[in-house]
Order: C-alpha cells, then structure tokens, then sequence
C-alpha cells in the first residue's frame, strides 16, 4: 500500500464525502497503513452514514479498546463528527449543528458506589453502604463534588491504564455523541457498549438557551459562564432521552414543582421548560418535594494525551 492510494482516497472523500464505497475503501487504506485510530474513526463514520454491514468488525473493533478498572468500565468513543442537537424538538436544542470530536473514553454506566473506594470521598459513606449496594449508582453528588470524584477516581485506578488523560465529567456534546449512536438501530444499542441513561446525569458545561446558535465545531465546551449546569439523561423513551436538556444549580436544585392537572393528588416535578416527569419514577428523585433537590449521577470521561 502506498501513501498515494490513501492521499487519493482522502481527496475523493472531499467531494464525494457521502459516498459509502469510498468511505470503506478509505478504512481498509488506513488499517494497512497501520493508522489504528484514524481507521477506527472511519469504520465507525462509514456506520454510521449507513454501512450497516460494519457493525460486528465495529463492535468487536471498539472491545478491544475498552478499559477496566477500579470498578469501571471506559468505553472508547472514536474521533470523528456527529449532527448535535435538534430542529424538532425544544427550542433550546435549535438548531441541528454539526460538531467534531475528539477520541475519548466514557464510563459504561454512571459512578457506581464502589467507585469511591480508595478516595477521600468514600469515608463519609462507607458505614453507610453495605455489600449488596456497591454496584448501584452513586446519585448524591453536587456538580462540584461529582468534578472532584472524577479527579480523584482517574489518579487512584485509571491514571496507569490510561496516562496523560485529561479526566472529567462529559462534555455536553461527548455525551450525546455517546447516546446518540443508538438512535440509528432498532433496538436502541449503539456500537460503543454504554448504557443508555436512566436518570440525570451531570455535564460539565454551563447551560445557556442559545449555546447551540453560535456553537464551537471542534470539541464545544459549552459557555463560559452561568450559573446552570446542563444536565442530560431524561428517563424518556428514544430519541428524547438522547436529545433532551435541562438544566440544574450545582447543587441539584431544579426550580419548581407543580402538579399534574389531570391528577391534582400526583405530585409531578415541573423542569425549567414544561417538561414533566413523575417523581419517584426513577430513582434519581430523592427527598421530599419541598427541598427541590434531585438525586444526579455522572460518569467519567478521559480525553487521552490531553492533559496540560
């Protein structure tokens, strides 16, 4: 194989970006040039725009990358671009944009309890947790603590697996960018082995309603200031868990409740937009009704050879 064969492909996808035989060649070209990582990115874009017959070389692909540890399970989401947001549904995730990613990991599953172990956090709750309970989520956790568990949880157990990482809470867009892919398949199961949300989970950006009209392509982070943070994983069936968001005070603090009108004795949580979901419907809503404060899990994302 010759750098020509791969320079010639790379030049047709420029004007022929959606053609599928040229994006698969384009894959093989870069596996035999031994460009693992571009190559995985390209076998998973080339899925993604529709050659369903990629799936089990993608799957198997992307096993190999998974990292376990300390409990956790990493998933590699491979670089690439993805259509972020939606024109039909709420005004705040107008309009469809296109953004591009970085590679990154992101925990299967939200920070289970056990997770904690071997960190300063866990102290405070480990008379209070028994055996059976380690596997659960952990949903007790402010915005700033969930950012700091994440930290430390990186340096006791996954800094050896995967060093130089920048370690975190998910970006808004690396987050639906891991759901989103489950969108193109019937059974809801995206090629990269994370659980589809549950409950809400943390982000790492600010919330603002028009972060998506002048948004960053390569990697957004979100705005620079607010006082909301976003929160994603509304318990809807798809596509709306994947694309719905809301927003929450650092300390887990939604604004009102209200009741539902057709049932007036059913208390029901009312969002910052008219979302209304049940309380007690997940487990994600702790407490009584009156502290305004919802249980919010979260999960870790390592962004390799990025940290400073």
């Amino acid at each position: 194989m010759t750098d020509d064969a791969l320079r010639a492909s790379e030049r047709a996808l420029v004007t022929e970006p959606a053609d599928l035989d040229l994006r698969r060649r384009h894959a093989r070209l870069l596996q035999r040039a031994g460009q693992s990582d571009r190559a995985l990115s390209a076998l998973d874009l080339a899925w993604r725009l529709g050659a369903d017959e990629l799936w089990d070389e993608l799957r198997a692909a992307l096993d190999t990358r998974a990292v376990r540890a300390g409990g956790l399970e990493l998933r590699y989401v491979p670089a690439g671009p993805f259509v972020m947001g939606s024109d039909d549904h709420d005004d705040d995730a107008k309009p469809a944009h296109l953004v591009e990613l970085s590679a990154f990991y992101l925990s299967s599953r939200p920070l289970p309890w056990q997770a904690l172990q071997g960190t300063s956090h866990w102290e405070e709750w480990m008379d209070r947790v028994n055996e059976a309970a380690l596997k659960e989520v952990y949903e007790f956790a402010d915005f700033d603590e969930a950012e700091a568990i994440a930290s430390e949880v990186y340096t006791t157990a996954l800094e050896a697996a995967v060093p130089g990482a920048r370690c975190g809470l998910p970006t808004e867009a690396q987050w639906e960018r891991a759901q989103r892919a489950g969108l193109l398949r019937a059974d809801g199961v995206g090629p990269y082995g994370i659980e589809r949300p549950l409950e809400p989970e943390w982000t790492a950006d600010r919330f603002a309603l028009d972060a998506y009209e002048l948004p960053r392509r390569l990697d957004p982070s979100g705005p620079t200031s607010g006082k909301l943070r976003v929160v994603r994983g509304v318990p809807l069936p798809p596509p709306l868990g994947a694309l719905y968001r809301e927003a929450a005070k650092p300390d887990r603090t939604f604004e009102v409740a209200t009741r539902d009108e057709n049932d007036p004795g059913r208390p029901y949580w009312r969002r910052r937009r008219n979302f209304k979901g049940p309380i007690g419907n997940a487990r994600s809503f702790k407490g009584p009704i009156e502290d305004n404060r919802a249980g919010i899990v979260f999960r870790l994302c390592l962004v390799p050879g990025a940290r400073p």
